[in-house]
């Protein structure tokens, strides 16, 4: 789904790094806003998601569970420690970030999702400092240049990508449902019960 995604991203926005189309641009921190979460004790977490748990980011991705959030929307979430920092993952509904997620809010005139995708083709992670514990400075993002196409390019961007999500969610409860009947029938012709 992500590389298809990122297909049409390219198809529709050219390579933001080169920006062969022209596109206006912003420093990455004068486009969204970028924060890192707050700190959270490893006990607090629940490798198990359940009722009353919401997603808890790091800067690797989910950590785990928490029944503290943060954060309500759709958010680009950047990891700033670790092996992987500089990873991009994309939150939404109700999640909790820690100190090693920071999550950029998109200004005016930005979409999450295209944000999302355009932090992922940035490759942050050459921007890394450090050997044994990588790390990524909110400092060294600030001045990164983000392209800036038309809003409505952008919305139309998220449609399409909704609609790919939407058709591979249909297609796994299709195959759900296979593999269920597919199952009973094996049971039930070769159950030796």
């Amino acid at each position: 789904e992500i590389a298809l995604a990122q297909s049409i991203f390219y198809e529709m926005f050219g390579d933001p790094n080169t920006n062969e189309r022209g596109w206006k641009y912003k420093a990455l921190g004068d486009a969204c806003t970028l924060k890192a979460g707050k700190g959270i004790q490893t006990s607090e977490l629940s490798e198990e998601k359940a009722a009353g748990l919401y997603p808890c980011f790091g800067g690797n991705g989910i950590r785990g569970y928490i029944a503290k959030k943060s954060h309500k929307g759709t958010y680009p979430i950047i990891g700033r420690q670790g092996a992987l920092c500089g990873n991009v993952q994309l939150a939404t509904g109700e999640f909790y970030a820690t100190e090693h997620a920071v999550v950029s809010t998109p200004g005016e005139g930005l979409h999450a999702v295209f944000v999302y995708y355009a932090l992922l083709a940035m490759n942050l992670n050459q921007y890394a400092t450090g050997v044994a514990q990588p790390g990524l400075a909110v400092k060294t993002l600030l001045p990164l240049p983000l392209v800036i196409p038309p809003i409505e390019l952008q919305e139309q961007f998220d449609e399409r990508i909704s609609r790919i999500c939407a058709q591979k969610d249909l297609l796994q409860g299709s195959l759900n449902q296979i593999s269920i009947l597919f199952n009973s029938r094996m049971a039930y012709y070769f159950d030796c019960d």
